[in-house]
């Protein structure tokens, strides 16, 4: 955790740089036997020196908008402190997720990807969980990665913390993920600790005894928790106990009643069938009745697929109204729910606390990604119909329950970026545009929150449409997490192409054409 708080803190300020100190103007004698790039040479310009721009130098209007991404980066609940505020221990995200995010666009690709390297081998080095084969081609990476620092950086940035990244692959070889060994949690109870002194001539007593006070509490409370309730504190984005009027998560904030429409009714409720797994035999059978009784369907698989949509809610109503034998809860989905629903402005589920896009925090948790196969939805967000996972970027505009009265259903309705021409792979970022007509999505903008897993998004700049996709863990691990959602790094560190076909030999990239140096006086 140290190493990539000096890291960062190095990075920083070496690119923020906008000038050298006095003590670096040396003669050209001095530059050329200490081996100093030719380009690099001081020039006299009258009365002053003028110093060319370093490959990490940035311009005057490209600081800025390194400093605007980082001031207006909103994070989700849980996820590090107001970077805009202070950095305070969030060196971590700083370096591993918003460093190559800010940088992206501003500095020329050898330093930029150098930077986007060196972040990214601290990215795959923090996950949960770690492949040990794999480690050992990290720690040649990373000795690669750090003497490519040394063609773009001066020689003041690698002191002893530049060096430690090379042993930490095999540290954890030996030692196992660096999730279970670094500081957090020792520093999170030394604010515990601290909290306990109330006389400073003894701080030491103070926390003892607040230690031993608070033992015995926890004693007397796991003694007394079979006979005397009592209130437990619960994480703050952990689902409560299973409730039985809602299916899955629970609603945070007050509900306002809100009346759909007929058409919002039919769409809300066709998805609620459509992804519930009880209901799929009864999907299959309407295909097959649906191909039986119209020719067209077999040999139009589109048109096979609009016809289920639009006849199957109906179809299983009178089915399951024939047949008095099936479960209850099947009874009532089929008949469908009632025209007054809830709205709410934020719902935690697994782990994750979402919020609706008009609640203006200092968070952001309305941004959400969905995996869908294309051949099975019922979908106008379906442009193929191979069985391929494509997986669709949005935001949450409202949080809704349905009625079906015996029970509630939640569902999130979204704002989605068109898979065509509002998706872009563009640097090894994944962009989307948010600000784009949803005449696509009117037949299904819903996904339910057991299918939402939360994203985070940086905006270029006030007058682009596009937003850099940012992905973030849950806090706690969950057991509904894969081992390929938990392997894969965020998609602000992946993986870059190869190094040496992006940056060539020569020593004149390592300074900067389009950008203007500085003046030093004599």
């Amino acid at each position: 955790m140290h190493v990539e708080k000096n890291v960062s803190d190095a990075l920083l300020a070496i690119i923020m740089q906008s000038s050298k100190s006095k003590d670096g103007l040396k003669s050209r004698r001095d530059l050329e036997d200490m081996g100093i790039r030719e380009d690099l040479y001081a020039q006299v310009r009258g009365k002053r020196n003028y110093l060319p721009p370093a490959a990490y130098w940035l311009s005057k209007t490209e600081k800025k908008t390194f400093c605007t991404r980082l001031s207006e980066f909103r994070g989700p609940d849980g996820y590090c402190a107001n970077i805009a505020n202070c950095v305070s221990v969030d060196h971590h995200v700083l370096l591993q997720n918003l460093l190559p995010v800010a940088l992206r666009g501003l500095l020329q690709i050898g330093p930029r990807t150098v930077v986007k390297r060196i972040c990214n081998f601290f990215s795959r080095l923090c996950q949960r969980v770690i492949d040990p084969e794999k480690l050992v081609a990290l720690e040649t990476e990373v000795i690669e990665t750090l003497c490519q620092l040394e063609r773009f950086f001066p020689p003041s940035l690698f002191d002893i913390m530049f060096h430690l990244p090379a042993h930490l692959a095999r540290e954890t070889r030996l030692g196992g993920p660096v999730h279970f060994r670094w500081m957090y949690p020792f520093e999170r109870y030394m604010k515990t600790l601290k909290s306990y002194v109330k006389n400073y001539a003894r701080p030491e007593a103070c926390m003892a005894d607040g230690y031993m006070a608070g033992e015995c509490l926890a004693f007397c409370l796991e003694f007394l928790k079979t006979y005397v309730q009592g209130w437990e504190n619960t994480n703050r984005n952990e689902d409560l106990e299973p409730n039985e009027e809602i299916l899955e998560g629970r609603p945070i904030h007050k509900a306002k009643a809100v009346t759909l429409t007929e058409k919002e009714r039919e769409i809300a409720h066709r998805y609620v069938l459509m992804n519930t797994a009880m209901f799929t035999p009864y999907v299959e059978m309407h295909l097959e009745e649906l191909q039986a009784a119209d020719v067209r369907c077999r040999r139009n698989e589109a048109l096979l697929w609009k016809l289920d949509g639009k006849r199957f809610t109906q179809w299983i109503k009178q089915k399951i109204r024939s047949h008095s034998n099936h479960p209850k809860k099947l009874r009532w989905l089929a008949f469908g729910p009632r025209y007054e629903a809830q709205n709410y402005r934020g719902y935690i589920v697994n782990g994750n606390r979402f919020h609706t896009e008009d609640v203006k925090r200092k968070t952001q948790n309305s941004g959400v990604s969905y995996e869908a196969f294309s051949m099975c939805r019922s979908s106008a967000r379906d442009t193929n119909h191979m069985a391929d996972v494509v997986t669709y970027y949005g935001v949450i505009q409202e949080i809704i329950l349905l009625d079906y009265h015996m029970f509630q259903i939640p569902l999130f309705k979204c704002k989605w970026a068109n898979k065509g021409y509002g998706l872009k792979e563009e640097d090894g970022f994944t962009l989307v545009n948010l600000h784009i007509n949803q005449t696509a999505f009117r037949q299904d903008p819903y996904i339910m929150p057991s299918q939402a897993k939360q994203d985070f998004y940086s905006r270029e700049d006030d007058s682009s449409p596009w937003y850099v996709v940012m992905k973030a863990p849950p806090r706690g691990y969950h057991e509904l997490e894969t081992e390929e959602s938990i392997l894969a790094p965020p998609s602000a560190s992946q993986q870059c192409e190869e190094f040496e076909n992006q940056i060539s030999d020569d020593e004149s990239s390592c300074v900067r054409v389009d950008c203007e140096g500085v003046y030093v006086m004599n």
